[in-house]
């Protein structure tokens, strides 16, 4: 790879554009990559990704000299991880199944497709979701220019001078996405929900008792769920089919927009298909991971299986699994466990740089608040406290303790929350601060006072209304648990922070004075 193109990757990677999203194909990428690199050059975010970037680059550097080194040792190592690398790929070959169908359904620049079916006007101009600060998504006609979802919008603007911002609406979003979902529950009760506008359906059951369990059938399907989110939103959808629910995103992506596309159930032409997709297509790899796959010369699946031995040796087995199961086209054929089983609740702010302790405390007692909340609705108790923050630099500090007992009250759970806040002690003012508990168990057994305590408030058993689903936030990209109005939160706290990033830098002398203390004063002084 040439400095030239290398420097040019770099500034995708930056922005985040390496990964095509659907209407994006074809552009101008070098072009499109120097408009947003020269536009944040001077912000914290782009000196912070510089730093992730070397980081990447040092890394790939290790891996390449641990696999010299490796594969050095002659032909006696060498035939020694080929029976390991073998082992692997009959373990995964057992895990590929060709009689189960998943259908995905993904709906087309949904935020966009609401405000455009609401506002005919807008259908042949280039639209976007969101405002000058950040964009949340953008129509097929905008994409034709580089803009997409978690670009600053003064940057749209400068690749579109026509661009049309649209303030978002998600009471609206939920509305909608409440239908869609209707639709979804009559094909797979069971149905993954992967956010207001997306879900993955296992359809096996469905298909046998309506005699369609064939490849015409499974094509037919897909067609009427499209139709009838059509008809009940008047918006476009599109679908993948395939034998696994990965297969079946990214035959998702293969069809848009507004269409579908079927992998056939056949080992080979899965393998054949697979061979020529871009490893950035593989659902769950980011941008970091891909960037340092290509360092190692891995571009395409095709390439996973040919360095199979290197990646082998660079990567920890589970990581390699992975890449080889994807190369392959293996994935999984059933429902995940019950969304019970979560592991952890994260919740987090970002802000105006403050010091500001009472703004600070609003937000831990919030979250603490929230966490005990979800906690007492899962009957799950945790032992583990961390806070999370990140000063006005964009450096991430954090601290966590482990209890030696099981808590869920919102008073315990801040009281450890503002011990950790003090013990690290931040001089400078901060962005941002998160919450996050972990080691879960949900077979909690209430003392006598906390049930008197919880009949006294409320006789009449309620049934929870929230409804919980994964989410892949559109800008960030991370996957997580959350109800509808929290992924809300999320996205409009994510839109703030990645409008923050991009910035100019401001120099200001500060006064590296220490923060006062946050007690438990502060929490009752907010009750």
């Amino acid at each position: 790879m040439s400095k030239e193109h290398k420097d040019n990757e770099n500034k995708g990677l930056l922005c985040n554009f390496t990964h095509e999203k659907a209407g994006m194909q074809g552009l101008d990428r070098e072009k499109i990559n120097k408009i947003i690199h020269d536009t944040s050059v001077n912000t914290e975010f782009f000196k912070r990704e510089q730093e992730h970037i070397a980081i990447v680059e040092e890394k790939a550097r290790s891996m390449k000299n641990r696999i010299s080194e490796s594969l050095s040792k002659g032909p006696d190592f060498i035939r020694e991880i080929n029976e390991e690398i073998y082992k692997i790929i009959q373990e995964i070959e057992s895990e590929r199944h060709l009689s189960e169908t998943w259908i995905h359904v993904d709906m087309d620049m949904f935020y966009a497709s609401v405000e455009i079916r609401d506002n005919p006007e807008l259908a042949d101009k280039p639209v976007a979701v969101g405002g000058n600060s950040m964009i949340a998504t953008a129509n097929y006609i905008a994409r034709r220019y580089g803009i997409r979802s978690a670009m600053p919008g003064f940057i749209g603007k400068k690749l579109c001078e026509e661009l049309v911002f649209v303030k978002p609406n998600f009471s609206k979003y939920r509305e909608e996405g409440e239908k869609i979902r209707e639709i979804f529950r009559d094909f797979d009760p069971d149905f993954e929900s992967m956010g207001l506008d997306e879900g993955n359906l296992r359809v096996t059951e469905y298909l046998i008792n309506n005699e369609m369990n064939h490849d015409e059938g499974r094509q037919e399907l897909a067609r009427i769920i499209r139709q009838r989110i059509k008809d009940k939103t008047q918006l476009p959808a599109s679908a993948g089919i395939a034998c696994n629910r990965s297969l079946a995103k990214i035959a998702t992506d293969m069809g848009k927009p507004n269409g579908q596309y079927f992998i056939p159930f056949d080992k080979e032409q899965i393998i054949e298909i697979m061979s020529k997709m871009n490893v950035r297509k593989i659902p769950g790899v980011g941008k970091v991971l891909e960037k340092t796959l290509n360092e190692l010369g891995v571009v395409t699946c095709k390439d996973i299986l040919q360095k199979k031995y290197e990646l082998y040796i660079a990567f920890q087995a589970g990581s390699f699994k992975f890449l080889a199961s994807a190369a392959l086209g293996v994935g999984s054929c059933y429902h995940h466990e019950t969304r019970e089983e979560q592991k952890s609740i994260s919740l987090s702010r970002t802000f105006a740089s403050t010091n500001n302790i009472e703004e600070i405390n609003k937000y831990i007692a919030e979250f603490s608040r929230e966490i005990s909340e979800q906690l007492d609705e899962k009957n799950a108790q945790i032992k583990t406290v961390s806070v999370s923050l990140k000063t006005y630099k964009f450096e991430p500090k954090s601290k966590s303790e482990t209890l030696g007992r099981y808590i869920y009250k919102e008073l315990d759970i801040y009281e450890i929350a503002i011990k950790l806040y003090n013990e690290l002690a931040i001089k400078e003012k901060i962005r941002h601060v998160g919450v996050r508990v972990a080691n879960i168990i949900y077979r909690r057994t209430g003392a006598i006072d906390d049930i008197i305590e919880k009949v006294s408030k409320d006789p009449t058993p309620k049934q929870s209304s929230i409804k919980c689903f994964s989410q892949q936030c559109p800008v960030c990209n991370k996957v997580f648990m959350y109800t509808e109005k929290r992924m809300e939160i999320h996205l409009k706290q994510c839109l703030e922070e990645q409008s923050q990033k991009f910035q100019p830098k401001v120099v200001k002398k500060q006064k590296n004075a220490p923060q006062p203390t946050i007690t438990l004063d502060c929490f009752y002084k907010k009750k």
